[in-house]
């Protein structure tokens, strides 16, 4: 029985009432009746008097002594203990992971979608208002498992001039913006040769992660690839090109 000296002296009278036969028993004191029966037997733990004293009294000291303190010093409590302490550290660490290795995952398909739908556009001579609509719908099979809606893809046929000026031939976005006119600085020095074309494949994703301890907020992850066509000096637009 655990005394403690908060608990008022009339609960203290109860509390030793109410388990006055366990004490008694511990004690080895038996108790019988006017008839003889024996009502509470006496509890003994070796047949030395001794040695029965000494765990009588060890059995006392163990029903005083508080339950958390009972687990002091054994190892299986001190693996519990370090678990709780440890559990808030490592669940941060888990969402943390989770959120770099998506988003990291993200910026890479956004990559592949840019680099996809340029490189399918390169392959052809000429296009159709329907090849151009099939190769910007494959961006949503390269994208998964993220949602296309977030994502924005536009495919570009650029002309380059002999002066090296770069102005779009024929452009066509999934959920984005056309692009126009002259793009000259948008295009890198290195591609713009002369009487040459280039095929311009753009990604942008709204990327929002999914716990927002690690990444806050949205990140607009952006990715362009450029090719050269292929089978011929550009890729014509049926009914569009003005200047392939």
């Amino acid at each position: 029985m655990f005394i403690n000296p908060a608990l008022p002296v009339t609960s203290f009278v109860v509390r030793l009432i109410y388990q006055w036969p366990i004490i008694a028993s511990a004690l080895g004191i038996g108790f019988v009746n006017s008839a003889g029966n024996t009502l509470i037997a006496a509890r003994r733990f070796a047949t030395n008097p001794i040695e029965d004293l000494v765990m009588t009294v060890r059995k006392l000291v163990f029903r005083a002594v508080p339950t958390p303190l009972r687990f002091r010093g054994r190892p299986a409590s001190t693996s519990v203990v370090e678990f709780a302490l440890l559990l808030p550290f490592d669940a941060h660490d888990v969402f943390r992971s989770i959120e770099v290795t998506d988003a990291i995952s993200a910026d890479r398909q956004v990559t592949l979608v840019a680099g996809t739908v340029a490189d399918i556009a390169a392959q052809y001579q000429s296009v159709t208002a329907t090849d151009v609509n099939n190769i910007l719908q494959a961006a949503s099979a390269v994208l998964a498992p993220f949602s296309v809606a977030n994502a924005k893809v536009t495919l570009s046929s650029v002309q380059i001039d002999a002066n090296g000026n770069a102005t779009v031939d024929w452009s066509a976005s999934l959920y984005g913006t056309q692009r126009t006119g002259t793009v000259t600085n948008a295009i890198p020095t290195a591609l713009r040769v002369a009487n040459t074309s280039v095929i311009w494949g753009e990604a942008t994703y709204a990327y929002k992660p999914l716990v927002g301890r690690v990444v806050t907020g949205t990140l607009n992850l952006y990715e362009q690839i450029f090719m050269r066509p292929r089978l011929s000096q550009c890729v014509k637009y049926t009914g569009v090109s003005t200047l392939c």
